[in-house]
């Protein structure tokens, strides 16, 4: 507890002000007021000063430390996802490939099918015609012999 009086001790609430303070802080408040001319400071109170300087620079000191492991983590975050897109990137690409692959296989199959088909067809037709130029053939022959004699 701070009693404005006689002690300021540390940064704790003073009871005559109810205000949190410390040392320069609650001086400067009661000099502001003018409610005390003077008061007394024990040997040693500034030593709480500077364990608070060094508690910030402690502090500090951590917040550092651990922003540059949250940076590092971020960066092995970033390059495990490079990694992780490059794989998917490459395994895409290779199903696309087999894909592709196996529609041209069925469209060769189904193009070669279609030939076989067309010379089947070809060939009746052929062979549909010859017996059509055969008859024809006959025909020419008895009407030549039937001008002739």
């Amino acid at each position: 507890m701070v009693k404005c009086k006689k002690y300021v001790i540390s940064s704790e609430e003073c009871v005559c002000h109810s205000i949190p303070t410390g040392l320069l802080e609650h001086t400067r408040y009661i000099n502001q007021q003018s409610l005390f001319v003077g008061f007394r400071i024990r040997k040693g109170d500034f030593g709480l000063a500077q364990e608070t300087i060094d508690a910030i620079r402690k502090a500090e000191a951590a917040a550092e430390a651990e922003e540059k492991d949250a940076a590092k983590a971020a960066e092995e975050i970033v390059a495990q996802a490079r990694i992780q897109a490059a794989e998917l990137k490459a395994d895409m690409t290779r199903r696309a490939r087999e894909a592709a692959a196996g529609r041209e296989e069925d469209a060769k199959t189904q193009g070669e099918a279609m030939i076989q088909a067309a010379r089947t067809e070809e060939v009746s037709e052929l062979e549909n015609l010859r017996s059509q130029v055969a008859g024809k053939q006959e025909q020419a022959v008895k009407l030549i012999l039937s001008e002739l004699l």
